[in-house]
């Protein structure tokens, strides 16, 4: 009889060496373990710093405010985190700031759908802890994207996407026509960069990129409500 996987959740943010650290241990006692104890692994979000700006922080400053450590704990502290992080094979760089990871999880969130979350995950870890690189930049986190296997640009529609929710069309629209630089007939580029050029006020833009989704959808039988609002929006509905 096949033995139930052990469900484990791991609930984690990006810029914790610690979460590092402990992702990588525990991956190794389930290489171990094999066939004896079969685990189901999934990864759960948390921002550990969530009002923390997309520049970052100087960790130092960050030390001192949340936990009160000086110069010289700070540094003794790095030490232990190198020596663990060596111990599990984790190479850690110099990282001269904490980071927001608001977009980071979104694009976790997303990968999981696709079957790459973990996959995704050790590639944002490596570049922080490993690298120094800032994963509240979006280039980062494509960069990481790219590295699993995963559809960069699709990643690029995602954030693309949580700019739109957090209000901030004009930005979100520089995404979407970054895709579609690349890919001029990605129908859900389209889509964005005409709903984000409505949004931030460019209704020449707007037009345009309407249009666009009408001639890239004259044969669907059945558009969705957003293409069908799309052709509306460009008189061809």
């Amino acid at each position: 009889m096949a033995l139930t996987p052990l469900r484990i959740d791991f609930v984690s943010d990006v810029t914790c060496p610690w979460y590092a650290i402990g992702l990588r241990a525990l991956e190794q006692v389930i290489v171990r373990l094999g066939d004896a104890l079969p685990v189901a692994l999934h990864l759960q979000p948390f921002e550990l710093n969530p009002g923390m700006p997309r520049g970052g922080e100087p960790i130092a400053e960050y030390a001192a405010r949340k936990h009160g450590a000086s110069a010289d704990a700070l540094a003794a502290r790095q030490a232990l985190i190198r020596q663990r992080g060596a111990e599990v094979g984790f190479a850690f760089a110099t990282r001269t700031h904490v980071y927001n990871t608001f977009d980071a999880h979104r694009l976790l969130h997303w990968a999981g759908l696709e079957g790459k979350a973990l996959d995704l995950k050790r590639a944002l870890l490596v570049a922080y802890h490993g690298r120094g690189e800032n994963p509240a930049l979006h280039d980062v986190l494509l960069r990481a994207a790219g590295e699993v296997g995963l559809d960069v640009e699709r990643a690029r529609e995602v954030l693309a996407s949580v700019l739109l929710e957090l209000g901030k069309p004009a930005d979100a629209l520089r995404e979407y026509e970054a895709a579609l630089t690349r890919e001029p007939n990605r129908l859900r580029s389209t889509l964005g960069a005409a709903q984000a050029a409505e949004r931030a006020g460019d209704a020449a833009k707007a037009r345009a990129y309407n249009s666009k989704v009408a001639e890239l959808t004259d044969a669907a039988d059945a558009p969705r409500p957003e293409v069908v609002q799309a052709r509306r929006a460009a008189g061809r509905g």
